[in-house]
């Protein structure tokens, strides 16, 4: 008799395995779904925040520069702006904690963050 490479022991494992992988992939995406709550944008050290989950049209002017964030069905992207490149308003939305869009020209950031709002615990120049 030929004998078979796997057995039902190694099947048993297998689907332990993968019931728990899928229960572990399940906790943190649970997780990380209401912790991309808020954006913030800053310019030369002025923040804004708004929630994911409002639909947002805001503008920031600073000498002639012009940048225009729009936030709707929990994204937020660069609309519009001014600066040589154009990079930042090409672009695509962002909506996950930690992501950024960054329009150095005109130091305009535009931020994912998760959880709550903090209040300021240092500052660096």
């Amino acid at each position: 008799m030929k004998k078979s490479w796997i057995n039902k022991y190694d099947i048993l494992i297998l689907i332990a395995a993968l019931g728990i992988a899928v229960f572990v992939y399940a906790v943190f995406a649970v997780n990380n779904a209401d912790q991309a709550a808020f954006v913030r944008i800053s310019q030369n050290g002025n923040m804004a925040y708004f929630s994911l989950f409002e639909n947002v049209r805001y503008e920031v002017y600073d000498n002639g520069h012009v940048n225009i964030i729009i936030i709707e069905n929990g994204m937020v992207r660069m609309y519009e702006a001014n600066c040589p490149s154009g990079v930042c308003a090409r672009h695509r939305g962002i909506g996950r904690a930690g992501e950024i869009i960054v329009c150095l020209p005109h130091r305009v950031v535009v931020e994912v963050i998760g959880g709550a709002i903090r209040e300021i615990d240092a500052v660096t120049r």
